[in-house]
């Protein structure tokens, strides 16, 4: 045809004149008549013309995807010098012909679609923007919201803004957003946000510091104001009240790598009483002159005289009597609260806490009121929805059977399996059923009771969807019944240590 005719002669005239960019639109129209190049193309970038080449290979094969490192890889509003291969295959990296031409480098660009359906919880690293010098995954088993495979996302760089949930280490920097089942252990000046957008994970105080501008405090030292979060593990903070009465605080966990809750005085205080805003975390804070309290652990009305610090070894002189008050004061507090903590969507009372309309000298129902906190705060509580979900689809739950509590579920369906004999069935719908009469059923509002119903009829009754090929099949199938004999799945394994059969 006469326009490859046209070509060819261009090609041949641009080749003497321009040399390098020649050779592009050589291989232009090389890309037109659908030819390839040859071996003493090759040559020509083994002679020092390595860019242009690579430039017109590019041209002349559009469906060309070069492999290997790339000079940066983008995610989402995100970017990395480098990502390590155990990251790297999940995430779905392409070659991106424009970023690449627009940079002026080899760029390639994670798919978000193939990367989030096989990882949900990696949808932060899309969302964040940041420029990383290394991203990976942690080479020990580290588990968080945020991770895969066991591990959690391990991140060198700076983070501008988002929510970040992995763990930032090396000479790395946060100077916006927030942390989120994340983890922080790079260097104090790097740490640039407010404490109270460090909302839960852990901090590392290696090098003196909890969050990034706060010393940790000195033994047998006083101040005039003093954080609790300040006080290193295994020390005393002593605090005098206008009264001449001593209070002792013995810090036996403090802010770490860890978590961030502490533990004083053998009580843990949840980092979630601080992490709300500036006025929240003020609480924190020990100010002479000033009054102070935590709720449950210490009451100081009368106003604050001193603080100090001490050595682990120091006793005190606050009598047995204070420190049985404090107690029952913390066993009153928490026995009418519905004060849970979990990361399950919609079951983390947002104020903090629900209040129950209870007896407080009715041990056995704060006892088990209690078991079943512990059990959703663990976990266990969630582990035992999966199996009910897994007996309804074999067929052994089918209604309320011999327990009406339960008709919330299936209202004016009694069911026909109740009939049959099935030990792991009914210890199982008897657990849910004195959750209904000792938790749900005792909320001083009706609202709350209403709500944590509806809840737990759509966690039950939800379908479970495991990893297919197809959308039609993932959001039709359900999770795998238990095997019979196998003792890693047997319910009466699992709630052996909380339900009476």
């Amino acid at each position: 045809m006469d326009y490859e005719k046209k070509i060819k002669e261009l090609e041949i005239q641009t080749e003497s004149i321009l040399g390098g960019l020649g050779r592009a639109l050589r291989g232009l129209g090389m890309g037109i008549r659908g030819e390839r190049f040859t071996d003493s193309d090759v040559e020509v970038q083994k002679k020092g013309k390595k860019a242009q080449y690579s430039d017109a290979v590019r041209m002349s094969d559009p469906n060309y995807d070069p492999v290997g490192e790339a000079e940066l890889y983008l995610i989402g509003d995100g970017s990395a010098e480098v990502v390590d291969k155990e990251i790297s295959s999940i995430l779905f990296f392409e070659y991106n012909p424009i970023e690449s031409k627009i940079r002026g480098s080899f760029v390639k660009v994670a798919n978000k679609e193939k990367a989030l359906k096989y990882n949900p919880q990696l949808e932060w690293l899309f969302k964040g923007n940041y420029e990383a010098t290394e991203i990976g995954l942690t080479k020990l088993p580290f588990t968080s919201s945020g991770g895969v495979k066991g591990k959690t996302v391990r991140f060198e760089g700076i983070w501008h803004s988002g929510t970040f949930s992995g763990v930032m280490r090396g000479d790395s920097e946060i100077n916006g957003g927030q942390i989120i089942d994340g983890h922080y252990i790079s260097g104090a000046e790097g740490f640039k946000i407010d404490p109270w957008d460090l909302k839960s994970g852990g901090y590392s105080v290696s090098q003196g510091f909890v969050f990034g501008k706060y010393r940790l405090a000195k033994e047998n030292t006083k101040y005039k104001r003093l954080s609790i979060t300040q006080a290193p593990v295994d020390t005393v903070i002593k605090i005098v009240d206008n009264n001449d009465e001593e209070f002792i605080l013995k810090v036996e966990k403090g802010i770490d790598f860890s978590s961030l809750d502490m533990k004083i005085n053998g009580q843990v205080v949840s980092w979630d009483n601080f992490n709300r805003n500036a006025a929240n975390f003020e609480n924190t804070f020990i100010n002479v002159g000033k009054p102070f309290s935590i709720p449950g652990l210490i009451e100081i009305n009368k106003g604050v005289q001193s603080i100090e610090v001490k050595s682990k070894e120091y006793v005190g002189q606050a009598t047995d009597s204070n420190n049985q008050q404090a107690t029952a004061q913390s066993s009153t507090v928490n026995a009418d609260k519905f004060d849970i903590k979990t990361k399950r969507p919609g079951w983390t009372p947002p104020s903090g806490y629900y209040l129950f309309d209870i007896d407080l000298n009715d041990s056995n129902l704060i006892d088990e009121i209690s078991k079943f906190k512990n059990d959703i705060n663990s976990g266990k509580f969630f582990k035992y929805i999966e199996i009910f979900r897994q007996l309804v689809d074999e067929g052994r739950i089918d209604g309320y059977g011999k327990y009406p509590n339960l008709a919330f579920i299936y209202p004016k369906n009694i069911g026909a399996s109740y009939k049959s004999e099935d030990s792991k069935r009914d210890a199982l719908m008897k657990y849910f059923s004195d959750f209904r009469e000792y938790v749900i059923d005792n909320f001083k509002s009706d609202n709350v009771s209403k709500y944590y119903l509806n809840k737990l009829k759509k966690e039950i009754l939800s379908v479970t969807p495991t990893k297919t090929t197809t959308k039609a099949t993932q959001t039709s199938r359900r999770a795998k019944p238990l095997k019979e004999g196998d003792n890693s799945l047997s319910i009466l394994s699992i709630l052996k240590n909380t339900i009476k059969l």
